[in-house]
């Protein structure tokens, strides 16, 4: 093994159950070690998946080195098929003269770095192992669950922007990584051109107007070119979630072949612009990737029970945050919960990191049960969050058992979109656990909906090169036309039924009569529904 990695000596190697042995360099190491980053183990990269799937308890952190791990992997495939003449538009005028200035003072050959190439992909290379190493920085406790109950995704990526800039051990492990240019300005692999890499170019443009004082490292070719392989369609983000997500759940939908990927992954100017493309001999490999995300979302990541607990922790949230400001009660004492998730999240992220992990959740749980507060509907997300059995059934655990249920009502096989509209029209105005719910003696029936997008399919992005030419995925492959076509847009509505009556509740779940009973009532009630509303048996 190298004595370096990026541009520093190797301190450590850890082992990964998917990729062996990763090497970590004392930059990334001083990084690994501090409280703020360990707060990543106590952040579940499946959020509540482990109740579904025992052993899916794996966190943010393996999942941070492993993104590092792969980007790293495919930057430097990219970079051996990259001229020298082409590197040097990756990098601004005056970072680059710096750059060549520091390789003249003999420390980098010091590390192995024989030349001035070298050099300068040793800061391309350590730049993106940065960027996917802190990528995911900013996360909530339970990931996505937490992030979705304030009504937007994306909030973590902010999150982790906010830090980079406020997490002052951060500047300071990196300030031998940071170049002066005089007085006032530097450039080099600092907390801002990290924060350059995981920004859009938009959102980058604006920040780089902001922070005048920071020169920036890379070219626009430059940052596109990195942010592409952290936060792209074939990234490395998705590459190593959706292989260590079926490995710790066990199912096999996710097993990608990304060896195929990465290696057939280059960079070549195109209409004068670089862009990335992949050889034709990793289409299938592109194609079952596009395949297996589709699949793990509809059967892992939106499973029934899983979709069902990430809404009563989403709603456990929301009512706790809004009792707390109709009541100024504190449930967790030193910080109301506005003040933790919202306010100033940041900063205590940065002060006191191990507040802000899973366990919080349940803290906040055991203080509402163990309060006396008046409010049943909140009670209710308390107790259902710490315990299944008061939980919803489901009623369809699959989309196809409730296609043909509605099929079943007309006498009739639907059209997809026709099924899509009935189904929205019944729903329309009706959300789970509210007072709106359709309810018949001391029973509910309640709905949530789930989405699964494929960003970026749609646009002119992915080009795939045959022959001379290059092609677009999505024109390329029939499989992806369909796919394409089939789930654009694509939604799936659970329908589901409980009653707030927590004995008959636990009866339900426990007893087969009375689930068996439950159940029936339930579908006789769905029935009284979709007459009512769309006169389906006339």
């Amino acid at each position: 093994m190298a004595r370096t990695v990026g541009l520093a000596r190797i301190r450590a190697v850890l082992s990964d159950p998917l990729y062996g042995v990763i090497p970590v360099n004392e930059i990334e190491y001083s990084i690994i070690q501090t409280p703020v980053y360990n707060r990543l183990h106590e952040v579940r990269q499946l959020a509540l998946a482990h109740l579904v799937y025992p052993s899916a308890k794996h966190s943010r952190f393996e999942h941070s080195i492993g993104v590092m791990h792969l980007a790293t992997r495919m930057l430097e495939n990219i970079l051996g098929g990259i001229s020298p003449n082409e590197l040097n538009e990756y990098f601004t005028p005056t970072a680059y003269q710096k750059i060549m200035g520091l390789y003249d003072t003999g420390y980098y050959r010091e590390l192995g770095l024989h030349s001035r190439v070298d050099l300068l992909k040793a800061y391309l290379v350590q730049s993106i192992r940065l960027a996917g190493l802190l990528h995911d920085i900013g996360h909530y406790p339970y990931s996505h669950v937490v992030e979705e109950a304030f009504g937007e995704r994306g909030l973590h990526e902010k999150n982790t922007i906010e830090l980079l800039l406020k997490w002052r051990e951060l500047k300071t492990i990196l300030k031998p990584l940071r170049i002066q240019l005089d007085g006032r300005s530097y450039t080099g692999v600092t907390v801002e051109h990290i924060a350059s890499i995981l920004l859009g170019s938009e959102s980058r443009e604006e920040f780089l107007r902001q922070h005048t004082s920071y020169y920036p490292l890379l070219t626009s070719t430059g940052y596109s070119l990195l942010h592409r392989i952290i936060s792209g369609v074939f990234d490395a983000d998705r590459l190593d979630y959706l292989r260590r997500d079926a490995y710790y759940t066990g199912v096999t939908y996710g097993l990608v072949d990304i060896d195929r990927i990465i290696d057939n992954m280059y960079v070549a100017r195109i209409d004068g612009s670089y862009r990335v493309y992949y050889d034709l001999k990793s289409l299938p490999a592109l194609e079952d990737m596009v395949s297996s995300r589709l699949k793990m979302y509809k059967l892992v990541y939106y499973h029934h029970k899983n979709v069902v607990l990430a809404e009563v922790t989403r709603r456990l949230l929301r009512h706790a945050i809004d009792y707390e400001d109709r009541t100024g009660y504190r449930f967790l004492g030193d910080y109301s919960l506005r003040e933790l998730f919202i306010d100033k999240y940041v900063d205590i992220v940065t002060r006191k990191p191990w507040i802000m992990t899973d366990s919080l959740l349940y803290r906040l749980a055991y203080s509402i049960v163990e309060s006396s507060i008046d409010d049943k509907q909140l009670l209710y997300y308390a107790y259902a969050f710490l315990d299944r059995r008061l939980l919803p059934v489901t009623l369809f655990k699959r989309e196809e058992d409730l296609y043909n249920y509605i099929s079943s009502l007309y006498n009739r096989e639907l059209g997809f979109e026709e099924y899509k509209g009935i189904l929205k029209k019944v729903i329309e105005g009706r959300n789970v656990f509210d007072e709106k719910c359709f309810s018949i003696d001391k029973y509910c029936i309640c709905y949530i909906t789930s989405r699964t997008t494929y960003y970026g399919l749609y646009k002119p992005s992915i080009l795939v090169r045959v022959g001379d030419e290059y092609r677009e995925l999505s024109e390329l492959s029939n499989y992806i036309q369909w796919l394409n076509n089939y789930y654009r847009g694509y939604e799936h509505i659970y329908i589901y039924a409980y009653t707030p009556d927590t004995d008959l509740m636990k009866s339900v779940k426990t007893g087969y009569r009375v689930r068996k009973k439950f159940i029936q009532y339930a579908v006789d009630l769905l029935e009284k529904i979709f007459v009512e509303k769309l006169s389906l048996l006339q």
